[in-house]
């Protein structure tokens, strides 16, 4: 099964839905540049009167079906799968990180969410702007902060102003 580009896998017989009602969902599998794919899903209610909703759909566990039915097969799922883009970590300039820790410093001055305002001052998303702030932190832009709490925390040997 499976090799044929016109053969019919059918990956659950009878699939109980959260109501109780039994389906039957099939999945044609073709070979595309060498690799199996799946090219057609049918679900149909194995009794008549029911309607394949939008919940019942999105309970069909087709991802791991569809795993399952590739290792039952010989298949290595993992390799199979387009590899990932790598992360590039981008390294900031003393500028950049100069302006994100003056934005940091007056956020928590004004008792706003720093992550927050450097973001929105530098139109880029939270996530970027607390890589930013932890890159000037690590570059001494920024003093070491006290656990999960944002500001600078006083050096041991520094006068508390």
């Amino acid at each position: 099964m499976g090799n044929s580009p016109k053969e019919l896998d059918v990956l659950f017989e009878s699939w109980k839905d959260g109501n109780g009602n039994r389906w039957r969902v099939e999945v044609d599998f073709k070979t595309i540049d060498g690799r199996q794919m799946p090219v057609e899903l049918r679900v149909r209610a194995v009794e008549p009167g029911y309607a394949l909703t939008q919940s019942i759909l999105r309970a069909l566990p087709l991802a791991w079906t569809v795993d399952q039915y590739f290792r039952v097969k010989g298949f290595n799922v993992q390799a199979d799968r387009a590899p990932r883009a790598k992360r590039v970590n981008k390294e900031y300039s003393d500028k950049e990180l100069a302006v994100v820790a003056n934005l940091y410093r007056e956020a928590f001055k004004a008792h706003r969410p720093v992550q927050a305002t450097v973001a929105k001052a530098l139109k880029i998303p939270i996530s970027t702007a607390a890589k930013q702030i932890a890159a000037a932190r690590r570059r001494g832009f920024l003093g070491p902060a006290t656990r999960r709490r944002p500001g600078e925390r006083p050096e041991v040997n520094e006068k508390v102003k």
